[in-house]
């Protein structure tokens, strides 16, 4: 499988999901997937409400914050 070809999916946006989705974001495009809508909403304004990540580290990744399972499957 090419490395491009990959679809790459974390559950949960919280204290665990998050630094796992930055990391993985250096080398791969993701999907983050959460059900707490607002939660998706904070992170594409580049918001971490655990103040654990500045809004400078969110902005400089391209991630696609979701709360929509049927985007987990496009």
């Amino acid at each position: 499988m090419k490395r491009n070809s990959l679809k790459i999916a974390v559950l949960g946006c919280g204290y665990v999901g998050l630094p796992l989705i930055l990391e993985i974001n250096k080398f791969y495009k993701l999907v983050a997937f959460d059900i707490d809508r607002k939660r998706i909403e904070e992170l594409k304004d580049n918001i971490d409400r655990n103040n654990e990540f500045s809004f400078k580290t969110l902005s400089k990744n391209k991630v696609y914050y979701t709360y929509n399972k049927k985007d987990l499957y496009k």
